[in-house]
């Protein structure tokens, strides 16, 4: 006689056993799918990540120490390197292929995709740039095509060859501020860690006039001329200049549509000297009212402002000791000036002139 089939134990569900049975497969499929989540997602990071590193917001900063020093990630020194431009003197190229050290002028900084750069050169003069040319990170010779100046901070605007270049982006200006931590790339292409101190003022003379940078900020270090500041997230701050001090490239930025058009720069403000003074004496609630001093016109004087006002607030901010020129710089083109005259405080509107070098 055949014997029974076998039939589950009368406890046991037979939904149940057909779930127990089919486990290991729905196990084996669970690890498979982890496994692919994780290499999309190594593969995203990998591919995308960079691809988002123009707007500022890089994931990549010091990288690591090495023997005490901090190195950047190479993937972020790239980036940022392929924005410099190189710029030397053809006269002393060597067999049209090579270019001694003397040869170099500056590193200039790339504003805009259409090749507009920016360097710091004192010593530029009007016809210079017939005998430059560009290099870029690749090797690739960049020729010059047009130069605008801007004598004040000594920066030379400099239009090269080509479309279609990776271009900087500016600092965040309320974040910069004394502690700020930066980049300093030389011309030689040294990376060095620092901190901005100040901002300092330039000169020592009390007078000034209105709408020239008289304070900038410094580096803990010293950097050869011409040095490029770049902030942790690789946007750029400025230039050094001859004196130590950290041209910032916020005219740079209020000006980059005058400059990729190719206008000569200018200044819009006010041309008026004066000095910074505190404790005003005039009625009771004045007494601690600081300000600036008008003392002459370097222009014609305007009907609305007088030698003996003392400038207190622009555009109803109080004035930024340090940062009058910027503050003006922004203003609309007729500026709102609450002014202290004959111990009354008033406001007056007074047109912004254009400062032309």
């Amino acid at each position: 006689m055949s014997s029974a089939p076998h039939l589950p134990p009368k406890s046991c569900s037979i939904k149940w056993h057909e779930r127990l049975r089919s486990l290991p497969w729905l196990l084996f499929f669970i690890l498979v799918s982890a496994l692919v989540s994780g290499a999309t997602a190594i593969l995203i990071s990998s591919w995308i990540v960079p691809s988002i590193l123009p707007s500022g917001q890089s994931v990549y900063m010091v990288g690591r120490t090495v023997d005490g020093e901090a190195i950047p990630d190479p993937r972020f020194q790239f980036m940022v390197e392929e924005r410099i431009i190189e710029i030397y003197d053809t006269r002393k190229k060597v067999d049209d292929t090579f270019y001694p050290v003397t040869s170099h002028i500056a590193s200039a900084m790339t504003l805009s995709s259409d090749g507009w750069a920016v360097a710091h050169i004192p010593s530029y003069t009007p016809g210079q740039e017939l005998h430059w040319e560009g290099v870029g990170q690749n090797g690739q010779t960049l020729s010059i095509e047009q130069v605008t100046v801007n004598p004040i901070q000594e920066l030379v605007y400099i239009k090269f060859s080509g479309t279609g270049r990776p271009f900087t982006l500016f600092a965040e200006w309320r974040s910069v501020s004394n502690g700020t931590g930066v980049w300093t790339i030389s011309s030689t292409g040294q990376w060095q860690t620092d901190m901005l101190l100040g901002p300092e003022k330039r000169s020592a003379e009390s007078s000034l006039s209105l709408w020239v940078p008289h304070y900038a900020y410094r580096l803990i270090s010293s950097y050869p001329a011409g040095t490029l500041v770049i902030t942790e997230a690789g946007n750029f701050i400025g230039t050094v200049d001859t004196q130590g001090f950290v041209i910032d490239a916020f005219f740079t930025f209020e000006k980059r549509g005058n400059i990729f058009s190719g206008e000569a720069i200018s200044y819009e403000s006010l041309p008026v000297r004066g000095t910074l003074v505190d404790g005003f004496v005039g009625s009771e609630a004045l007494n601690e009212v600081s300000g600036f001093l008008v003392e002459s016109f370097e222009t014609k004087a305007t009907s609305s402002l007088q030698v003996g006002d003392v400038i207190v607030r622009i555009q109803d901010e109080r004035l930024q000791d340090t940062w009058l020129w910027r503050q003006l710089l922004v203003a609309p083109e007729t500026v709102e000036l609450t002014i202290i005259r004959d111990g009354e405080m008033e406001r007056v509107g007074v047109k912004k002139q254009n400062i032309a070098f």
